[in-house]
């Protein structure tokens, strides 16, 4: 027997039966709770789940383009500059329930040398809208830079003229690969 009616409240749908209600599950608090195990049973562990949360989360953080922990960032604000993915939803969902998961400082991505910011950080306290911060992180991505310090050359002052070429950027850091539009090229 199954539950067919749209028009049952959510209320009435996950109050336990001894109220009388049908007693289903909260999904997305399930689905975070497991989660967040996973995570805590796995993390830094030399298990091949442990190793693959970290390799995923490297990329994740890679492909957002911030500095520091983004799992404590507004998911509302950022969702747009991170594809499908594990963490995603759980950003998401730890988002959605004020959750706070930290990872240690040596899993998030850093300034250079002092004085030093991640593009994205300045396209966000730019306050560009939510396409253009899209297109500009596939260009970022392309060019494989994250910081100023990458576009800048060792005077801090002077950009590096190779950043403004139609060729893909080098890097010592591991870049998912990426193909700007031709919008993000104008």
């Amino acid at each position: 027997m199954g539950i067919t009616s749209r028009n049952i409240t959510k209320a009435y749908r996950t109050l336990p039966s001894e109220y009388q209600g049908i007693g289903l599950k909260h999904w997305c608090i399930e689905k975070l709770g497991k989660d967040t195990s996973v995570l805590l049973r796995h993390w830094q562990s030399d298990s091949t789940l442990g190793m693959a949360l970290q390799f995923v989360y490297e990329a994740f953080v890679m492909e957002i383009g911030l500095d520091g922990n983004v799992l404590t960032r507004s998911y509302q604000q950022l969702q747009h500059l991170a594809t499908h993915s594990w963490f995603k939803i759980l950003w998401q969902y730890a988002d959605k329930y004020d959750l706070s998961i930290t990872v240690a400082p040596r899993f998030n991505i850093g300034p250079s040398r002092v004085g030093d910011v991640a593009l994205m950080e300045i396209f966000l306290a730019a306050g560009y809208s939510t396409s253009l911060m899209e297109s500009l992180n596939r260009c970022r991505r392309f060019k494989c830079v994250h910081s100023l310090s990458d576009v800048l050359f060792a005077d801090g002052k002077t950009i590096n003229f190779e950043i403004f070429s139609d060729a893909p950027g080098e890097s010592t850091r591991l870049f998912s690969w990426e193909q700007p539009t031709r919008a993000d090229q104008l």
